[in-house]
């Protein structure tokens, strides 16, 4: 970014239009134009050759970036042989250019152009994407000032006591990681488990929580999806879905009366997925679509009394 001091040593990267946007201070004939504030010498543009008019003082470069267009100018020296500027308007390919402010009077008024220093082609185009980059980061600059150095964190104060060993210290890092971890379907699963309750424990009624793999006893009784299963309803049922709401009512009806008592929380999908196999030639996979559908639309067993 430029800095007062140094404005006639440094290279302002600019679009076109901000080169007719630049003050001039009145009056003084060595003063520099002025971009946003700052006084400015050299500027940096990355644009298209449009076209090229030559003569025996000078080769005019009539150049567009999409927001203007200006004439940048190469005023030859006799005693120079110089072919930097010895481009191609037909190729239509973008350059890079640096070159200083300059303003002219003429009948219909003053105009701006640019004299040109050097010049040369952009090999990548990611080179195009990264001057108007630098041209926002100049222009932010400028206006509001240079962005934050670093970021600073607050220190740690320390506290009173005796210091930690090496072990206590790895025993807090882990006990610490151990919270932060989310939860995963194994400890979901693990938790879903209660042991028994004791005799005088009434047994609790539990809220729906949308998951066919739970089985009816997370739900208060309700009015049936299907109609009362029976072993017929087994082998005249058509559906794979009916067959899984079937045996999964089945199997919640045997754990019911096998374990009048018990806190249970439902049937194991592996144990679901294996007594259907045992009732309809299917696959795994399969019988899981199926409990996924049920889930999906909402279709859950209710308590069969």
């Amino acid at each position: 970014m430029l800095l007062e001091s140094g404005a006639r040593d440094s290279i302002r990267r600019v679009s076109i239009s901000q080169l007719y946007k630049a003050v001039l201070p009145f009056g003084d004939e060595k003063a520099l134009f002025q971009i946003d504030g700052r006084s400015v010498k050299k500027v940096m543009l990355v644009a298209n050759i449009l076209r090229k008019t030559e003569t025996e003082k000078q080769i005019a470069y009539t150049i567009n970036d999409g927001t203007a267009q200006i004439v940048a100018r190469y005023w030859r020296d006799p005693s120079e042989a110089r072919d930097d500027f010895e481009y191609n308007p037909e190729e239509l390919r973008f350059v890079r250019v640096v070159g200083e402010i300059n303003q002219y009077k003429m009948t219909d008024g003053d105009r701006r152009s640019l004299i040109l220093r050097s010049m040369e082609y952009i090999h990548d185009v990611h080179e195009i994407f990264f001057h108007a980059m630098n041209v926002i980061t100049d222009t932010q600059t400028a206006q509001y000032g240079p962005p934050p150095i670093a970021y600073s964190e607050p220190e740690l104060q320390p506290q009173p006591g005796p210091d930690a060993t090496e072990s206590e210290e790895l025993e807090i890092r882990l006990q610490n990681y151990s919270e932060n971890v989310p939860e995963t379907p194994a400890k979901v699963r693990k938790a879903r488990y209660m042991p028994p309750p004791s005799p005088n424990t009434p047994r609790p009624r539990r809220v729906p929580e949308g998951n066919a793999e739970a089985g009816p006893s997370k739900l208060p009784a309700a009015p049936l999806f299907f109609n009362a299963p029976a072993d017929k309803e087994l082998l005249s049922s058509k559906t794979l879905t009916e067959i899984v709401v079937l045996v999964i009512r089945e199997g919640m009806r045997t754990l019911r009366h096998s374990h009048p008592s018990a806190a249970y929380e439902g049937l194991e999908r592996n144990d679901i997925v294996e007594r259907v196999l045992k009732r309809r030639h299917a696959s795994s996979s399969q019988v899981n679509e199926a409990i996924s559908w049920l889930k999906r639309r909402e279709v859950y067993l209710r308590n069969y009394r």
